[in-house]
């Protein structure tokens, strides 16, 4: 089998906030986001509307999973947190089922590139994403949790990066361009930045980091984040 991808000339948005000035970073952080908002504005539906649950219901318990394998300390903690994920996201597409468009699935600093078609005219300068395999018509604000959670967990050991770019920069250039959204659409955003969250601890299980304090953290924040729910 014979994979064929176009070559991208470009940084993904991780490695350009380590080495960018501040306004320059500022910029592709705002590029980011209203990239994805004009991707949710195109109202697209390519996959079938209900896999989105259907695929939750096997990612949740996959996660939890990673936690029951090796009798994890934190067992129960989880066990209540996916739970509550569960149910808060059935609400969620009852309540906004028409509403739902076919998203990124996985947007995060990593899978976001930016470059410049030609380096003497800023102008040409563009923000790209890649890996789609996750793509699922699904609310809007699951990519939006999804970007915030992996960006701290991302910049996690470089706190001077969080400092330079807080998260609301990203938040509020989405929302200007996405326009009209759900009256709940921050607590959604909650939701699934605790959704993201699991699905970190679950990783962390996956590589031996099952002690870490890394993985206490994210468990935390999610607890924190699903208060605001």
């Amino acid at each position: 089998m014979t994979l064929i991808e176009q070559g991208l000339r470009a940084k993904s948005l991780f490695d350009k906030l380590l080495t960018s000035d501040v306004a320059d970073g500022r910029d592709y952080l705002e590029r980011s986001a209203t990239w994805l908002a004009k991707m949710h504005n195109c109202h697209l539906r390519i996959t079938a509307p209900d896999e989105f649950l259907a695929k939750e219901e096997i990612r949740l318990a996959k996660y939890l999973e990673r936690f029951t394998e090796i009798s994890h300390r934190h067992l129960r903690k989880v066990s209540d947190l996916i739970h509550a994920l569960r149910e808060a996201e059935r609400r969620v597409v009852r309540s906004y089922a028409d509403l739902m468009v076919q998203g990124h699935g996985d947007f995060h600093p990593k899978n976001i590139f930016v470059g410049q078609d030609s380096q003497e005219n800023r102008s040409t300068l563009f923000v790209a994403a890649i890996d789609f395999e996750s793509s699922l018509v699904l609310p809007r604000a699951f990519d939006v949790g999804c970007f915030l959670a992996q960006f701290r967990n991302q910049f996690f050991a470089h706190p001077e990066i969080m400092q330079k770019y807080p998260e609301q920069i990203f938040l509020d250039s989405y929302l200007r361009g996405a326009g009209n959204v759900e009256p709940d659409f921050l607590r959604q955003v909650e939701l699934f930045r605790a959704r993201t969250n699991m699905s970190i601890a679950a990783y962390l299980i996956k590589v031996g980091m099952g002690e870490s304090e890394d993985l206490w953290r994210v468990i935390v924040e999610a607890e924190q984040a699903l208060a605001h729910v």
